[in-house]
């Protein structure tokens, strides 16, 4: 009967946890910061060989940025260079 009891309270407070951190995302916020600390962008002359373009995700298709790379080639083709890229 003690384990029943103790794994009843584990799972509430797994389950108020969850909770607490649908409503709120605070772990989220902390662990992904400190991953985009170490993160760093340069801006360079000319194309990036290192540029990764979407392919997929309902806001990516929505906003269109799976087409950049089709956009930045018509424009290329039309005469348009592109002279910094990060």
């Amino acid at each position: 009967m003690p384990y029943l009891l103790l794994f009843g309270a584990v799972v509430a407070a797994v389950c108020l946890a969850g909770y607490y951190e649908i409503k709120t995302s605070t772990s989220q916020a902390k662990f992904i910061s400190r991953y985009t600390d170490d993160l760093r962008y340069r801006i360079a002359n000319g194309p990036s060989d290192k540029i990764v373009f979407p392919q997929k995700g309902p806001y990516d298709i929505r906003l269109g940025y799976v087409q950049l790379p089709t956009f930045l080639d018509k424009l290329q083709q039309k005469g348009m260079v592109i002279s910094r890229q990060a």
